[in-house]
């Protein structure tokens, strides 16, 4: 993995793909694959309020990570107690130097 980026630690979550007994695969979250991704930056990112027909607020935050950071768009992510979804496809920065990084965004919501 690449150098730090900053003092954050992300704990990567990702489920094992199963058999849902109809030749589908379906991912198991029972008892998620961790893996502690540490040297990340963490900024926040958007907070949007949903009040028509609920109460609702949904939390972004903007990793971002050592070059190498094994995430996808499957996995979901713990950030301080919290477990998050990977919002898309996580991005990578190749700059071949210092700047390498890989950036995925982190949801939440509540309500």
């Amino acid at each position: 993995m690449g150098r730090p980026l900053g003092r954050e630690t992300v704990t990567r979550l990702r489920a094992a793909p199963v058999n849902d007994g109809h030749g589908n695969l379906e991912l198991n979250w029972s008892d998620p694959d961790r893996l502690d991704i540490r040297g990340c930056q963490v900024d926040p990112g958007e907070t949007d309020e949903v009040l028509e027909h609920r109460d609702a607020r949904l939390t972004t935050w903007k990793v971002y990570a050592p070059a190498g950071t094994d995430i996808t768009a499957l996995d979901r992510a713990e950030y301080r107690g919290v477990t998050h979804l990977v919002d898309g496809r996580p991005d990578t920065w190749p700059d071949g130097g210092r700047l390498d990084y890989v950036k995925f965004i982190l949801k939440e919501w509540r309500g």
